[in-house]
């Protein structure tokens, strides 16, 4: 026991959670950074910029290599999956090409610049200081940031030469040549600081003090990969199930990617070697080293994993199957409320999910009133409190998008899902409280509907049923043909609703004792379909009524 040396262990203790510290603050003031100079337009890339998987993994890239954080970018992944505004196969692309812009970070801290570190900390403050216009300001946060970065390096680093005398710590780093050992430590410190960026510069320190061989530090990234993904699970903790599979995705391929390569770590360190500066100490150049094997690996994982997604995806979709009846899945994401046109976007297939609500309860709400018993009318009125819930969360987070500055388009798409939305809910009410009162009045007053009328009304129905789908396709989609063809059959309803009186009133010159009832509530019926066609007609209108639907 090495009494002597405990207060030089204490001090690089403190001199290391400091440098760690400065690390971690200059990763969050860059990254910050980064975001404020790109703006909402970063989420809108993200978004938008992800057709293929190829174009996937492209965005993932540069946006992660943007905001230096594969953790911003697999967070703001799993909001937009569970928005709805991503599918899975489109994220996991994102997430592959994701793990290779995280490398920047350590490939920027594996130089040995900490002479001009305090040099970046002081030109950032005064460009964030003086800036009077907030590109200025975002610019000297990012350079401030940088050399906070290089600084807080140069203190971990410093503070680790005085360990190399300890046994106590060289002991410990014994134990990292125990492969398996060096990956479940590292894993636990990533997830315990939450930033991979920040492990990898811990691990660049330990090399440039020659604390550890080529291999540990391999072995060390391959934790930091792992551990990085606590926190994509931490964000997805509350949302979607497509979340998760989002989230689960990132560790399958983090995990696997690990498997593949730890019984290989010898012929990764023979690559490295043929692809890096030799020359050199070993100080000098297995930072450089181990930075490369850091990129390689998430390169080589981005070439296997790419041709997998599709596969991938459907596992996940079979490991994480939708729950039954669930309603209020958390899609309305809050944090998209900061870019209005992403919120809007994800407002509007909310409200096409309403809407497909709404069309299930008019295709079973005929059969019930015409056949069905007291309990499938129950049915019936218990899904309208499952198109309430949904209509008010759309409402409260359509009032709150309208909180924030939006342009003259935007305003309009706002105001016509605000429109679509009430009228969608008004549809689920006719079928609530009309539609299943009729059915309820039949069954009183033991209406049988003869053949020909039944045939009649279904065919007004059917109508009606494909109307509303058009509403759906113009509300949830913005498809001004689907408007189009929903104003067209004004005509078609009007020759349909003047055939039912007409058969209606043949119906009254028959002998059947309960005529007055039947025909009074075979009337019902077609004026009640015919108002829910009104409101998906006025749905129609206010989309054409708006030429640029889209937030831009």
């Amino acid at each position: 026991m090495e009494t002597v040396a405990q207060p030089g262990v204490w001090s690089a203790f403190v001199g290391f959670v400091g440098g760690l510290a400065l690390f971690l603050y200059g990763m969050d003031m860059m990254s910050d950074g980064f975001k404020g100079a790109a703006g909402n337009n970063l989420r809108i890339w993200l978004a938008r910029l992800t057709g293929n998987r190829l174009k996937a993994a492209g965005t993932g890239l540069v946006v992660t290599a943007m905001v230096q954080s594969s953790s911003v970018t697999t967070v703001l992944l799993v909001g937009f999956v569970s928005a709805g505004l991503m599918t899975l196969q489109q994220s996991l692309g994102v997430i592959i090409g994701a793990d290779i812009g995280s490398t920047i970070t350590t490939q920027l801290v594996a130089f040995n610049v900490h002479e001009i570190a305090l040099l970046l900390v002081a030109i950032g403050f005064a460009m964030w200081f003086s800036a009077r216009a907030d590109r200025m300001r975002h610019a000297g946060a990012i350079t401030m940031g940088i050399g906070l970065v290089f600084y807080g390096m140069s203190v971990m680093a410093g503070a680790m030469q005085p360990l190399q005398h300890s046994a106590w710590f060289m002991d410990v780093m014994g134990q990292m040549r125990h492969m398996g050992f060096a990956i479940v430590f590292s894993a636990l410190f990533t997830a315990m600081v939450q930033s991979s960026a920040a492990t990898m510069g811990v691990v660049v320190a330990l090399a440039s003090r020659g604390l550890i061989s080529l291999e540990t530090g391999i072995a060390l990234s391959f934790g930091a990969n792992i551990g990085t993904c606590i926190t994509a699970v931490l964000a997805a903790i509350g949302k979607s199930r497509e979340a998760w599979r989002t989230a689960l995705g990132h560790v399958a391929f983090k995990v696997v990617g690990v498997l593949i390569w730890a019984g290989l770590i010898g012929v990764l360190a023979k690559i490295v070697l043929m692809v890096s500066p030799t020359n050199g100490t070993p100080s000098e150049v297995l930072p450089r080293q181990i930075a490369n094997a850091h990129t390689l690996f998430n390169v080589l994982n981005l070439f296997v994993f790419i041709w997998f997604i599709k596969p991938a995806a459907l596992f996940l979709k079979w490991l994480v199957p939708e729950k039954k009846g669930e309603v209020l899945s958390q899609v309305l994401e809050e944090d998209l409320l900061q870019a209005p046109a992403l919120a809007l976007a994800a407002a509007q297939r909310e409200v096409g999910r309403l809407g497909q609500m709404v069309s299930e309860m008019v295709v079973g709400a005929l059969p019930a009133i015409l056949h069905g018993t007291r309990g499938d009318l129950d049915r019936l009125v218990m899904r309208d409190g499952d198109v309430d819930a949904l209509y008010e969360a759309i409402v409260e987070y359509l009032r709150r998008i309208g909180r924030h500055e939006l342009d003259a388009v935007q305003g309009r798409m706002l105001m016509r899902l605000m429109e679509a939305v009430g009228d969608f809910e008004s549809i689920g009410d006719v079928v609530k409280l009309d539609l299943v009162a009729v059915g309820r009045h039949r069954l009183e007053e033991n209406i049988t509907v003869s053949t020909q009328t039944e045939a009649l009304l279904k065919e007004v129905a059917q109508k009606v049923h494909d109307s509303v789908g058009f509403a759906i396709a113009a509300a949830g989609q913005g498809d001004q043909t689907a408007a189009q063809a929903l104003l067209e059959m004004k005509g078609e309803m009007s020759r349909l609703g003047e055939h039912a009186r007409e058969h209606g009133v043949k119906r009254l010159m028959s002998d059947d004792p309960n005529r007055f009832h039947t025909y009074s509530r075979e009337m019902e019926v077609v004026d009640r379909l015919r108002r829910i066609y009104y409101f998906a007609r006025k749905i129609a209108l206010a989309t054409l009524e708006n030429t640029e639907e889209k937030p831009s």
